[in-house]
């Protein structure tokens, strides 16, 4: 789910105050363990219970980006449940503003924002360094709509076998030789780019769907190397 749309909101909506309930027990356990240590344990087992009723009902509507948030809260109360990490002051406010981001979100969606779990990302690594954890990966939130259909465009001319394969092959070299420039020197864009001209040129010559999104996606990921946005 990438986008809430009127057409995708039907799940959320059914599942929305049960979720809401969830996290409000949730969020209402935590502040009872932090004000007092009286049974703090079982008041952390009991938030995380309700988180994971939460969690799951994310799972259920696709929300793939909010379900692996709450996974690492969910991790992270488990922990103090099971005393592995004191309830700091700084924690507990780690856990409070988990669940309030989860709830707010929630709201959010509802009311026709896009699915941008990325949004979650600072928050997402405060939980990993509550629990001790390394850092997620900057793509920790990143679920894109795999089923988005690709923008139409001409067919391409239809040429004999021989000549077909003469314009792959010049491509493959292209690739080749761009791959190869960028193993030598790979802060250097030029490579990434021959490689990304040899791909564009491929997607270029495909007449299916599936064949044009996977080339498609190849042309991205040698951009987006070209740019220098992955580390190498």
């Amino acid at each position: 789910m990438t986008d809430a749309t009127e057409n995708d909101l039907g799940p959320l909506t059914w599942v929305k105050s049960e979720i809401d309930q969830a996290l409000s027990r949730a969020l209402e356990a935590i502040e009872q363990a932090a004000s007092s240590e009286d049974e703090r344990s079982s008041r952390l087992q009991f938030a995380q219970s309700h988180l994971h009723q939460a969690r799951g009902a994310l799972s259920i509507i696709g929300l793939d980006g909010l379900t692996q948030f709450t996974d690492g809260l969910d991790k992270l109360l488990g922990e103090l449940a099971r005393e592995e990490i004191a309830l700091s002051e700084a924690v507990a406010d780690v856990c409070r503003r988990s669940i309030a981001a989860t709830g707010n979100y929630l709201d959010e969606l509802s009311h026709g924002a896009p699915d941008q779990p990325l949004r979650l990302a600072q928050l997402h690594a405060r939980i990993a360094m509550a629990r001790g954890a390394e850092p997620p990966a900057e793509g920790d939130l990143f679920f894109p709509d795999l089923g988005t259909r690709i923008p139409r465009r001409p067919t391409p001319d239809v040429l004999d076998t021989a000549e077909e394969m003469r314009l792959l092959r010049a491509m493959r070299i292209r690739f080749q030789q761009g791959l190869l420039t960028w193993m030598r020197k790979a802060d250097d864009p030029t490579g990434a780019r021959m490689m990304c001209e040899a791909v564009a040129g491929i997607e270029s010559r495909q007449h299916q769907q599936q064949a044009r999104a996977f080339w498609l996606s190849a042309a991205a990921f040698c951009e987006v190397l070209a740019e220098g946005h992955v580390p190498v």
